[in-house]
């Protein structure tokens, strides 16, 4: 940099700073490594080129010391903090000499997140394993889930039962009004009719009590026909002219055992079929929700999405936690350090959603972005630590 003046040198490694940060976000990465290396040769203290230098280098060494360089201009830079967490440490060769500018790896947080131990995966709670609820929160960490993901076929069968029963019982309704039946008949077959298709809208949406009800309700049924207190069918209207009775009445008694047969039948195969059949739809295992990182997500795309679903749901903890692992892949994408920032505080850890909201600061220039930034800062300053 001989012959040059400060102006101009502080010129130059703004537009090599600037040109490697393009070129990295660009994918070129031998380009972008020359020029944030040229930026650190001729600065050391430059925080936001060592940051995006550990990016672009091949090596987890070289990563390592990018990063702890990173740490000692700065020991809060949360992005750097758990990108080094995040090398691997039986890949790392034991390193030729010290880093350019020495690092102590001693952490200032001392929370839950650096003690680790199991946590609610909402409020960030320790939890025990004995524990139902979360001692602070009070929400339940017990989950519930169908051990058949989807309806199996018997219980599509169970539907078409119901709902014809209640169809069989809308046609006894007609006929009790045809035939003018007492109305308590009729009232009842009312009754029966709307109970089976509202049955057969619970059994849709599979709700246990539906099924249950289904089994009493059939067995009741079946049992009273089997006293011969309540039978199925009813009485078929005959002809007012007692000649043409004669000739009908065979037929429409016969009409009429058929149709209580048919009721009958469908009454015992629907109990037989939920009650040894259907059984397993409405089985359930239970298991334990804690904060912790989905195993399917491996990016930092698919990480930081997840997040954002899990603070939708209030499971901040967990947010965090894919937040944490999606900025240790991407420590210079401000909008993962942005949500990391937020999360932390929501959960009540000012110190570290500070930090992190600073990082976030550091990293972008994005109008937009450093707008959200400073109204997540805004708020936080006067937040009292966790």
């Amino acid at each position: 940099m001989a012959g040059r003046a400060p102006e101009q040198e502080d010129e130059a490694t703004a537009r090599w700073l600037s040109q490697g940060i393009r070129a990295a976000q660009a994918g070129r990465r031998t380009e972008a490594r020359e020029l944030l290396t040229r930026v650190v040769s001729a600065d050391e203290s430059d925080e936001q080129a060592w940051l995006w230098l550990s990016q672009v280098v091949d090596s987890v060494e070289d990563q390592r010391i990018c990063l702890e360089n990173v740490l000692v201009l700065n020991p809060a830079n949360a992005g750097a903090q758990l990108r080094l967490q995040a090398l691997p440490m039986d890949d790392v060769a034991t390193p030729a000499g010290q880093p350019l500018i020495s690092y102590q790896s001693e952490s200032h947080y001392d929370d839950v997140w650096s003690q680790g131990g199991t946590l609610c995966p909402y409020c960030a709670h320790r939890i025990a394993d004995s524990d139902q609820k979360c001692p602070q929160c009070r929400r339940t960490l017990l989950d519930r889930f169908y051990s058949y993901e989807k309806p199996s076929a018997n219980m599509h069968i169970l539907w078409v039962m119901t709902a014809a029963l209640g169809q069989l019982y809308v046609i006894n309704v007609i006929i009790d009004i045809m035939a003018e039946a007492p109305l308590a008949t009729w009232v009842l077959h009312t009754f029966l009719a709307l109970c089976y298709l509202g049955l057969t809208a619970g059994l849709y949406f599979r709700q246990f009590w539906a099924y249950t009800t289904t089994i009493v309700l059939t067995l009741l049924l079946l049992a009273l026909a089997g006293l011969g207190i309540l039978l199925p069918g009813g009485a078929l209207p005959v002809a007012a002219n007692p000649a043409e009775a004669m000739i009908t009445a065979p037929f429409v008694q016969a009409l009429g055992n058929a149709f209580r047969f048919l009721q009958l039948g469908a009454l015992f195969i629907t109990l037989i079929w939920a009650a040894l059949l259907t059984g397993p739809d409405f089985s359930r295992t239970a298991s334990r929700r804690v904060a912790m990182v989905g195993q399917r997500y491996s990016d930092a795309s698919s990480l930081h999405s997840a997040g954002r679903r899990l603070a939708r749901q209030g499971m901040w903890a967990s947010a965090v936690l894919h937040w944490q692992r999606a900025a240790a892949l991407a420590p210079t994408n401000s909008r993962y350090l942005l949500d990391l920032g937020r999360g932390y505080l929501h959960l009540g850890f000012a110190e570290r959603g500070l930090d992190t909201l600073q990082s976030a600061r550091r990293v972008t220039a994005n109008p937009a972005v450093l707008a959200e930034i400073e109204a997540a800062l805004a708020p936080a300053g006067a937040q009292p630590p966790h």
